[in-house]
């Protein structure tokens, strides 16, 4: 024991001088704008070419005044001017621009060389990336129209145009093999990823032109994009692969989570859209199994089931609708003259309501003869309400059958 004791002090003796080197060194890090401006911490940051550019705010924040940060220095900002480097290490917002090009992804390297009062150098990093907007094979004429709609169900993800009903990307395989992760009513595309509520029980994000699928998080309850962020309603379970986050049994169900940075989901930093836990008990949505959501412009619809005398959650058409900047619950959303099955859903520009259902209309047979009975076949229609009163605007059939999962794209958008 004695012969190891010059060893344990030297050791201590290094871990007292390495934690008082600690102490002498400023430690800064870059924030990103999400949503309304809201700073989120990152190292990376992606978004989605708009007007063939990426636009980030950014910022370095360095540690509180009366740490070794009291009298730090920004040397340099790589990827920045000398006055945007001077401006964003006193926390102020600095504009940075990818434009993107041909089709290719831009990226950009930000780092900030910070130096503390005793003269101990560390450095922030900020990874930014510009993605251009998803353009599936094939599919130019449809992504010309001002509003097409992302379809699962199927193979793989398809797209629909709403002013023609046009379907590209399917194919035999939507019947013979269809993806098992497509195969739920919840269906966001955002910054060129699909993710969903798998019916395996995981939150699951797969490319959208293509590729395997990949679980980030346990079982959810309901997905969806506003267009600037992510909404998930998690389920038990959803947190067991984000320790940061918390273990099963911290997963708080009634909280829609926002995220506003690809890199964030699902452990990383997210604002809380809408408490559920807040709804007036004499609401019609007070009881409703939320199970499919859209959201725009600070609001979220959402419908879902109940669950009946024998434990059977019944679907049901009521569209609850949560105001996400007041935290009000509003008058739910009646759907003038329908009463179908609402197989997926997604919120537009212009107050617009875009419903996916599977109308079963009969259709003469092969060989049809006069008294020969019909056959009832499937057919895909979108129906577009209004968001203020639920009256039935148009309706547009689709080329294609047994489509599952809505997420939507506007020129207003």
């Amino acid at each position: 024991m004695t012969d190891r004791l010059p060893t344990l002090i030297a050791g201590v003796a290094l871990m007292v001088a390495g934690s008082a080197h600690a102490a002498d060194v400023c430690a800064g890090h870059f924030e990103v704008a999400g949503a309304g401006g809201t700073p989120v911490r990152a190292t990376r940051a992606t978004k989605t070419a708009a007007g063939g550019a990426c636009e980030f705010a950014v910022r370095l924040r360095l540690g509180a005044a009366e740490t070794p940060c009291a009298a730090a220095t920004v040397g340099s900002i790589h990827g920045m001017t000398r006055e945007a480097v001077d401006a964003a290490a006193t926390a102020g917002w600095q504009r940075v621009t990818l434009k993107q090009r041909a089709r290719r992804v831009s990226r950009r390297h930000l780092r900030a060389r910070i130096r503390s009062e005793a003269g101990r150098a560390t450095t922030a990093r900020l990874r930014l990336r510009c993605e251009p907007v998803p353009a599936p094979d094939g599919c130019d004429d449809v992504l010309a129209e001002s509003t097409y709609c992302f379809l699962g169900g199927g193979h793989r993800v398809r797209v629909a145009g709403l002013e023609s009903g046009t379907v590209c990307r399917d194919s035999e395989k939507d019947v013979t093999d269809p993806a098992p992760s497509l195969q739920t009513a919840d269906l966001a595309v955002w910054n060129g990823d699909a993710y969903t509520c798998s019916p395996v029980g995981a939150f699951v994000t797969m490319p959208l032109e293509g590729g395997k699928p990949r679980r980030l998080a346990g079982p959810c309850s309901a997905v969806t994009t506003d267009g600037e962020a992510l909404l998930v309603l998690p389920d038990a379970g959803f947190d067991e692969a984000s320790p940061s986050v918390g273990s099963e049994a911290d997963t708080d169900r009634s909280k829609i989570r926002a995220y506003d940075l690809p890199e964030s989901v699902p452990g990383g930093p997210f604002r809380v859209a809408f408490d559920l836990g807040n709804i007036p008990t004499d609401s019609p949505c007070a009881d409703l199994t939320i199970t499919l959501m859209t959201a725009r412009d600070g609001i979220v619809h959402a419908t879902g089931c109940r669950t009946d005398s024998l434990g059977v959650c019944v679907p049901d058409n009521v569209i609850c609708a949560f105001d996400t900047v007041t935290g009000m619950t509003l008058p739910p959303l009646v759907l003038d003259g329908f009463a179908g099955e609402i197989r997926g859903m997604s919120a537009i520009s212009a107050g617009r309501l875009v419903v996916l259902t599977n109308d079963r209309t009969p259709v003469p047979p092969v060989g049809y003869v006069p008294d020969a009975p019909l056959t009832p076949a499937a057919t895909d229609t979108l129906h577009v309400f209004d968001t203020a009163t639920g009256a039935r605007i148009d309706s547009r059939p689709l080329e294609s059958t047994d489509a599952l999962g809505l997420s939507c794209v506007s020129s207003a958008s």
